[in-house]
């Protein structure tokens, strides 16, 4: 986790679109060899992406007879995809992809969720408060950093030592930043990093604003 100070805010937005991170295979590739075997249940995912990402997934769906991708909203424009991540490439589960594993929808979420946790290092190691308090803090490293979007408890201290501000965006893959959101000048400047670090990223996903709460997250407007 890294924190920065007001006066460091537009050092970080001119540099971080020059951020090199890790590059996976786009969900929905052509498929390979890799891709043929049968599915593992440890290889199942959830990502977090956009709503316009989940539409063009199911217009090319809808070309064709194909199989459904399994989607569901998460909140604001954020929605969950379930995926298998291969050794050499990440494919969309889809409804077909559940009979052959015998589970439910719900089920594949809870198990891509559970294997996500499980994939990413402790939330208690990486989200930490903030130094100074006002400053944003960015936590990266790893190609699904955004599902920790779905894993809603290991927010909670942090919201509470935040008194109910804390406030995060998902501008990219392996990327969340997250401020104390108590007005808006704060939400202005989280909302401004947000752009900088997707511009220009193919791999954009969001650079909407959202509140943790009891029982999700809210958006919540700069």
């Amino acid at each position: 986790m890294m924190a920065w100070s007001t006066a460091s805010r537009m050092v970080f937005a001119s540099l971080v679109v020059a951020f090199v991170a890790t590059v996976r295979p786009a969900v929905g590739a052509e498929p390979s060899p890799d891709a043929r075997r049968p599915i593992v249940k440890s290889e199942l995912r959830v990502i977090v992406r956009s709503a316009g990402y989940v539409d063009a997934l199911r217009r090319q769906a809808g070309e064709r007879p194909a199989p459904q991708p399994i989607a569901r909203p998460l909140a604001g424009d954020l929605w969950l995809i379930c995926v298998i991540d291969r050794p050499r490439q990440i494919n969309m589960l889809t409804d077909r992809d559940l009979d052959t594993l015998g589970l439910s929808q719900d089920e594949a979420i809870a198990l891509g969720t559970q294997n996500v946790a499980a994939a990413l290092p402790p939330g208690s190691a990486v989200i930490t408060p903030l130094w100074p308090r006002n400053g944003i803090g960015y936590v990266t490293g790893h190609f699904y950093e955004s599902s920790r979007l779905l894993l809603h408890e290991d927010w909670s201290a942090l919201s509470q030592q935040m008194s109910g501000h804390l406030v995060v965006a998902v501008p990219v893959p392996e990327g969340v930043l997250y401020i104390e959101g108590k007005g808006p000048a704060d939400l202005a400047a989280l909302a401004r990093v947000a752009e900088a670090t997707a511009k220009d990223d193919p791999r954009k996903i969001s650079t909407q604003l959202l509140r943790w709460v009891p029982d999700g997250w809210e958006v919540v407007n700069p």
